[in-house]
């Protein structure tokens, strides 16, 4: 008896070379590691089904998988792969992966991408760059929760915040810098002293996890404009544990993040877009 057998080619793209792959939001090229906010990767390919590997997962993670613009919820990322649907048709398809919480609870790191009997093609980047500089409202902290409910990875919901929202509604392409609890010049009110980064030099970390000043601003990463949400946790207060903040002290902190981020990560300026640039 005889056997005939169709070769099945499985393309596999190095996510440190393949051009056809793009990090979301501010990534370690490095480390590959997911750690802020709405990181992610996007690719699009002509087949059936991708999976994107995962080389490493720590602490408890959820993430927002996007398959021509169909979404599937991950509450607990876990595994060696994250796969497209299996009922898909042969033809051309894209995909977005999105860490929905923070590096507070956890960090996903990313591996090969596979398309068997596919081709990984280049997806569509945005012209317009948006970098999102807030707490745990940017974060979207609890989003999905339903009261009485606690803060946990799988509640929150950082695809579905005015950041990512507003982004979407403009096409650009976003990157969210965010901490649950981090203010501008002092952060959540505790009954000890916090140690522990304020925004100005936790901005300054590639990874949220990476140290203090290791970010290197690439200039394809510079966006065109910058929106700071920080003042929440800045501006609160308890009698007997800290004094309310003074406020001309808050807005000379303000100015002073607004001019570094001037000089070293905004094309356009805090709050303003590049020149020429329709919006």
């Amino acid at each position: 008896m005889k056997f005939s057998a169709t070769p099945i080619f499985v393309l596999i793209a190095s996510i440190e070379h393949a051009t056809a792959v793009r990090f979301l939001g501010r990534v370690n090229p490095a480390t590959r590691e997911l750690t802020w906010p709405g990181t992610g990767v996007s690719f699009s390919f002509s087949g059936t089904t991708a999976s994107i590997g995962l080389e490493g997962i720590s602490g408890s993670n959820s993430a927002e998988l996007v398959v021509d613009g169909v979404s599937t919820v991950i509450l607990n990322v876990n595994g060696t792969s994250i796969n497209t649907p299996s009922s898909l048709p042969r033809s051309q398809h894209t995909v977005t992966l999105r860490k929905r919480s923070e590096a507070l609870f956890g960090t996903i790191t990313i591996g090969n991408i596979t398309t068997p009997g596919g081709t990984l093609t280049a997806d569509t980047l945005p012209k317009r760059k948006i970098q999102f500089i807030g707490d745990s409202i940017t974060v979207g902290y609890g989003l999905d929760g339903t009261f009485p409910c606690t803060n946990d990875a799988a509640v929150e919901n950082n695809p579905r915040t005015y950041a990512a929202l507003a982004a979407t509604a403009v096409n650009a392409d976003y990157d969210i810098i965010a901490w649950s609890g981090i203010g501008l010049t002092r952060n959540y009110i505790s009954s000890t002293p916090d140690p522990s980064d304020t925004m100005p030099q936790r901005w300054t970390r590639y990874g949220a996890l990476d140290p203090r000043g290791s970010y290197t601003f690439p200039p394809s990463a510079t966006p065109n404009a910058v929106v700071i949400n920080l003042g929440t946790n800045d501006f609160g207060y308890q009698a007997g544990i800290r004094d309310p903040i003074v406020p001309s002290n808050f807005t000379a902190a303000m100015v002073s993040f607004v001019k570094t981020i001037q000089e070293d990560g905004a094309e356009g300026g805090a709050g303003g877009g590049e020149e020429g640039t329709e919006w």
